[in-house]
């Protein structure tokens, strides 16, 4: 059974390797959401999978309070995700 929702925290050693061949996993799998959080640039990206392409749903950053799929019943604190700058 694959997820509903995966994320990914992307580090300089993996980000092009997340981006690329788990994308490309997940997106085989038919998961339908995916985050992608940079700790470095402080964001957050969400995709939803779109007839078999990955299309952005959000972009959030550390100040911003948002409600993003697969979680847009709650609100959420963009920079609780990251240490304290």
């Amino acid at each position: 059974v694959a997820p509903d929702w995966v994320c990914e925290v992307l580090s300089p050693s993996t980000m092009r390797h997340d981006r690329l061949t788990k994308a490309r996993l997940y997106r085989g799998a038919s998961i339908p959401a995916m985050w992608l959080v940079d700790p470095e640039a402080r964001v957050l990206e969400a995709c939803a999978l779109d007839e078999g392409r990955w299309v952005e749903v959000g972009r959030c950053g550390d100040g911003d309070v948002a409600r993003i799929p697969p979680f847009e019943a709650i609100e959420l604190e963009i920079g609780r995700l990251f240490p304290p700058a």
